[in-house]
């Protein structure tokens, strides 16, 4: 099986269903059109190699917002809050996700939350910023299920440490397709968090997790299947997957790969070397 690895997943703060890269040539939108300006602007936003004008995209997305657009204006808090084509501001970044926010934009909601949770821009307060994080979540924003569902898990934001109040947030972003999600939920069956364990799904959630590129994942299932009874070959993968997370950086990766090595034939961590080696190669 051949998985490219990713970078570590981090929370995108726009729509995750963005075209990729403008075409070559556009007709511009009309000055009123504030969805036309936002499609344009999310989409110069995401071209291929980041935006060729970071000033373009921030005045296409500022017309739009000031228009009441709610995307948009949950848009023009994100430029706001990271500073493309303008410099970061979080006073500025609250006031346009709470605009967005507070006209039912999950972005807005979920990324205002965010903001008011950590004091960033406007005055710390847990329970309100947790609040605007579950109301995205409730209808369905992957990452700020994930968000809920780690904030039960671990007690941020205000919370009681949970984890059997976490699975079922967990489960749902799993089921969203967000591979942090996914490889929480491996862990959580793995390790019978929250819910009783079983391996045989952790496996399956971890490889679900790994084919998206989660180091932390890939970690896991590697720990998880040198853990477990298995033949010559499942010890193998063990340490290919090792191998691969120690390649990243992963700290439990290498602290196992430590510990197991001494024990491990060396035609196996030969074996399980190259295997390693052909991951993430086209």
């Amino acid at each position: 099986m051949t998985v490219k690895i990713l970078p570590l997943l981090t929370i995108l703060l726009l729509p995750a269903a963005l075209a990729l890269a403008a075409p070559a040539e556009k007709t511009p939108a009309p000055a009123g059109d504030a969805e036309a300006l936002f499609q344009q602007a999310r989409t110069a936003l995401h071209a291929e190699g980041g935006p060729a004008d970071p000033g373009q995209v921030f005045a296409l997305m500022k017309k739009a917002a000031e228009q009441g657009h709610a995307e948009a204006e949950a848009g023009l808090g994100y430029l706001y809050s990271v500073g493309i084509g303008t410099e970061k501001d979080d006073a500025q970044a609250v006031v346009w996700f709470r605009k967005g926010a507070e006209k039912g934009s999950l972005k807005g909601q979920f990324n205002l939350g965010r903001m008011i949770a950590n004091g960033r821009g406007t005055a710390k307060d847990l329970k309100d910023g947790f609040r605007w994080m579950q109301q995205a979540a409730e209808k369905g924003l992957p990452e700020a299920v994930y968000a809920v569902g780690d904030a039960f898990f671990f007690g941020k934001f205000g919370q009681k440490r949970d984890p059997k109040q976490a699975y079922p947030w967990m489960l749902k972003a799993a089921e969203g397709g967000l591979a942090a999600a996914q490889n929480a939920v491996g862990v959580m069956l793995r390790d019978g968090l929250g819910v009783p364990g079983d391996r045989k799904a952790a496996e399956q959630w971890l490889r679900k997790a790994v084919a998206q590129g989660d180091i932390k994942a890939v970690s896991n299932l590697g720990h998880l299947l040198y853990t477990q009874p298995g033949d010559r070959a499942a010890k193998i993968e063990a340490l290919k997957w090792l191998f691969v997370a120690n390649r990243s950086g992963d700290v439990l990766a290498r602290k196992t790969i430590e510990e197991i090595l001494p024990k491990t034939p060396e035609a196996e961590v030969a074996e399980a070397r190259r295997l390693a080696a052909e991951v993430g190669q086209k």
